[in-house]
């Protein structure tokens, strides 16, 4: 059975929290630096007037320099995957501390007093291998998915079945999108059963799909509202950039006439490093919020009224018992 869910007072009172609680900012910006690692590649075509040739000449180049630095190559790689696991580890230890803070500022009776910073990052550590194993459990069900999924349609094509595998291919899709995003309502969940729920790995992901079943149609909807959260937040940071461009551009111009090259190399130094701290700051404000509007819309749902919880036992025979367990949560009793 839905409740009715006030998304409007849920946005309302995260915003609140996340403007009053400024040092839940810190665990923002451990889980900001997850943004990522990303390009986008987009091809182009290498035949210039020369045709083939011309590649060809790019293509011997690229391997004269490979084979000349490789090993400069090899350690910006290790570098570079060792960054990405510092990455990783602030943004799993982060979200666990965020989590546990809000959780306590926005538990039914609100503790007087609250997480601090140095406590919020104790109660995030103890939970860092849970998330952190959840997180890959997801991943690597999601990856071995698509494996399973493509493999059949990679092989009708080079049997050149193309329309068994055009079909095929339509159907996995279809198929791997509801999976991602059932996953990410299991990986909301389960994080919040995990830190505040206190429960085990298994029970967390269990008691996620129950709730996410339950609570289809609310949490579809709450998902949808962050299209529009989200358009917001990149605006921001659109309107931010463009800012920092207008402000620095007549000052450049003017020390690149005047002073020459090394002035306009100064402020663009200047200018990129406030453009990362700003953009840095507006994805930390943002997970923050993010973070504290999914603890409160789960409250909501997993904390159903008495006579809710005597109804849906008494409909759903073959879902498992509901019971309370530590912070009010609503958890699935799970068959031995």
């Amino acid at each position: 059975m839905n409740k009715q869910i006030d998304y409007l007072a849920i946005i309302k009172e995260a915003w609140r929290i996340t403007w009053k609680n400024k040092y839940l900012w810190w665990f923002g910006l451990m889980m900001a630096f997850s943004g990522g690692f990303g390009s986008n590649f987009s091809s182009s075509n290498w035949k210039g007037n020369n045709g083939s040739g011309w590649e060809e000449n790019v293509k011997q180049k690229i391997s004269d320099w490979v084979a000349l630095y490789w090993e400069w190559i090899i350690l910006g790689l290790i570098l570079l995957v060792l960054l990405m696991m510092v990455f990783l580890i602030l943004n799993v230890w982060g979200r666990g501390a965020l989590v546990a803070t809000l959780g306590k500022i926005t538990a039914k009776e609100p503790a007087k007093e609250p997480l601090k910073f140095k406590e919020g990052i104790k109660e995030g550590k103890k939970f860092f291998w849970k998330i952190l194993g959840l997180n890959l459990f997801l991943s690597g069900t999601c990856i071995a998915t698509l494996v399973i999924l493509g493999t059949p349609i990679a092989i009708l094509f080079y049997l050149k079945a193309y329309f068994v595998g055009a079909l095929l291919a339509f159907g996995g899709l279809l198929i791997f999108i509801l999976l991602i995003i059932l996953f990410s309502y299991l990986q909301k969940f389960g994080v919040i059963y995990l830190v505040l729920g206190k429960v085990s790995f298994w029970s967390a992901l269990e008691n996620a799909y129950w709730l996410f079943r339950r609570n289809l149609l609310p949490s579809i909807i709450m998902g949808v509202i962050f299209i529009p959260l989200g358009f917001l937040a990149g605006l921001t940071a659109i309107i931010f950039i463009l800012t920092i461009l207008l402000i620095f551009l007549i000052p450049g111009l003017l020390a690149y006439f005047l002073m020459g090259q090394w002035a306009i190399i100064v402020l663009s130094v200047l200018g990129i490093l406030i453009l990362l701290v700003g953009i840095l700051a507006i994805n930390s404000v943002y997970a923050v919020f993010a973070q504290a509007v999914w603890i409160l819309f789960f409250r909501q749902i997993a904390l159903p009224k008495e006579e809710e919880k005597v109804a849906e036992i008494a409909t759903e025979i073959k879902e498992p018992e509901i019971v309370p367990v530590a912070d009010g949560l609503k958890t699935a009793k799970l068959d031995e």
